[in-house]
């Protein structure tokens, strides 16, 4: 009767004494090579459909994500995210009331973002320029929110700092950055003001914690976990 490896890995390998048997050898070997190896699939779906039932240890590699992911027996798991550095990406920039929407014309935009495993660390530096719109007939209630270079696993928590400019840098803010209960990006003004015109707190919008213009800059350093 057939006999198991001597590493313990459940590998069957047929003694002298079990009939000649070329299919159930090759499958064997097949089988034992597949699942202890690294699979390769286009997309988690394509993974999912092809692997029905896995089992805890197996490891499939994503192309369109570029992750590694690992089935610990209930689920799959990012182990790894393959990338050549920082990453750019330009966010969406809107309001949370979707209404008097600014647009970033000529400014400045270097946001970029690593991610290893589900951890997705970056930052952003904008500055505004000569032909950016803040939006026209803005209200301190259409509070700026920005899009994240990956979806967040979780929302409504705290992720990182931003620091807010005016013209020079000479004076600025500073306060939380937070992804909201839509997985958008909310800034926040946590600290006094930058100068002797600022009356509004609460989320950065168009006219908080000043009134945004040409050379003002904000930037964000941040991480999150990703779906």
């Amino acid at each position: 009767m057939p006999t198991t490896d001597k590493y313990g890995q459940g590998v069957q390998i047929a003694s002298l004494a079990d009939p000649p048997n070329a299919e159930t050898l090759a499958s064997n070997i097949a089988n034992a090579i597949v699942e202890r190896s690294v699979m390769r699939f286009a997309s988690a779906s394509t993974r999912n459909a092809k692997l029905e039932e896995p089992v805890a240890g197996m490891q499939a590699w994503l192309n369109d994500t570029k992750q590694l992911t690992v089935y610990d027996g209930t689920q799959w798991l990012i182990a790894v995210t393959a990338t050549a550095g920082m990453q750019s990406w330009t966010p969406t920039w809107s309001t949370d009331t979707s209404q008097h929407l600014p647009i970033f014309g000529n400014a400045d935009v270097r946001c970029k973002y690593m991610q290893l495993g589900p951890a997705v660390f970056f930052n952003m530096w904008i500055e505004f320029g000569s032909t950016t719109n803040f939006g026209a007939g803005v209200t301190t209630g259409d509070n700026w929110r920005f899009s994240l270079p990956k979806t967040p696993n979780v929302t409504s928590i705290t992720v990182g700092t931003c620091h807010l400019f005016v013209g020079s840098l000479t004076r600025a803010v500073s306060g939380p950055a937070l992804i909201n209960s839509s997985g958008f990006l909310n800034l926040y003004i946590g600290s006094g003001p930058s100068n002797g015109n600022v009356t509004n707190g609460g989320v950065v919008d168009s006219l908080s914690p000043f009134t945004w213009g040409s050379g003002d800059r904000l930037s964000v350093v941040g991480q999150y976990e990703a779906v």
